[in-house]
């Protein structure tokens, strides 16, 4: 039987690789007359209906209403990750209209190292060499394999990629404490809830459909989405927030490697370069038992 930080492990894993598929089945609503808006507020209605029923469905048919209550004294915190998680992602939305997405990519993946911080001022993680090492090493191989064209530094944008990064940092850091008492389909409905409501005042007049496969692909990123957020918060239930954080640096490498196997997207020997040493960092981390340290 697995423990519970090996459980925490693999649903990190699964986050990671759902989430990290979305962005090749984005690609292509956009491709076929979809765009970001559209795919964002179907996520987040799916999501939230979704949940919602299964929630529903545990409190009157299983008779859950106690485990399922045991978040109502959290809900300043289920509403700041709700806006931190919705805002972050509005602000990388944004910074993409003003510099490139591999830019916006590798700033918004500074989290992990955002997240090490924090933990480490909190006191949460006692910070190391070979912890230090494993982060920035990982970080460096996103630098690699993300930023593969030209580089165009704009303040804004830039600024709102470092605003999305902060967000996603705020998620893990108060999600860990919150889904300790919270299960992950309670708290991704509310999460989902307040996301929609922040995202209703951008849609207005801007809902675009895309064509035939296009509506496939829409479904399978709102069902990724719904994997992933339901196991991020599964794994954060079960890990600190710098060994999950450390681990969802696999999913820029899932999207890389999914746009090169079904988009066609051609790699070159620096973004391979890059994915091995995040592969690495992340094999290492375990063979050296560098996560249980950070647990």
């Amino acid at each position: 039987m697995i423990s519970r930080f090996q459980a925490g492990v693999l649903f990190a894993l699964a986050a990671a690789t759902a989430l990290g598929a979305i962005t090749s089945q984005a690609k292509i609503v956009y491709l076929l007359g979809g765009n970001a808006l559209t795919v964002m507020l179907i996520r987040f209605v799916l999501t939230a209906l979704i949940t919602g029923c299964i929630v529903v469905g545990r409190r009157y048919c299983r008779s859950e209403r106690p485990a399922l209550d045991a978040g109502r004294g959290q809900f300043r915190l289920i509403l700041i990750i709700g806006i931190a998680w919705s805002a972050g992602m509005i602000c990388y939305l944004l910074s993409i209209q003003t510099v490139p997405v591999s830019i916006a990519a590798l700033l918004f993946y500074t989290y992990p190292l955002m997240v090490l911080g924090v933990s480490v001022v909190a006191g949460n993680v006692r910070f190391s060499t070979t912890l230090g090492a494993l982060f920035l090493a990982a970080f460096i191989g996103l630098g690699l394999a993300l930023l593969n064209g030209e580089i165009i530094l704009e303040l804004k944008g830039l600024a709102l990629a470092l605003l999305a990064a902060v967000g996603a940092t705020l998620t893990f850091f108060i999600g860990a404490r919150v889904a300790q008492q919270v299960d992950p389909f309670t708290l991704t409905f509310r999460v989902s809830v307040i996301g929609l409501f922040m995202i209703l005042p951008f849609v207005q007049g801007q809902i675009v459909f895309p064509n035939g496969a296009g509506l496939a692909a829409l479904g399978g990123a709102t069902a990724c989405y719904i994997i992933g957020i339901l196991c991020q918060f599964a794994a954060l239930s079960r890990l600190a927030p710098a060994s999950a954080a450390f681990i969802f640096n696999f999913e820029p490498v899932v999207s890389i490697l999914l746009a090169s196997g079904f988009l066609g997207e051609v790699l070159s020997w620096r973004q391979w370069l890059g994915v091995s040493l995040v592969l690495l960092a992340l094999l290492s981390s375990t063979w050296m038992r560098g996560s249980r340290r950070m647990n």
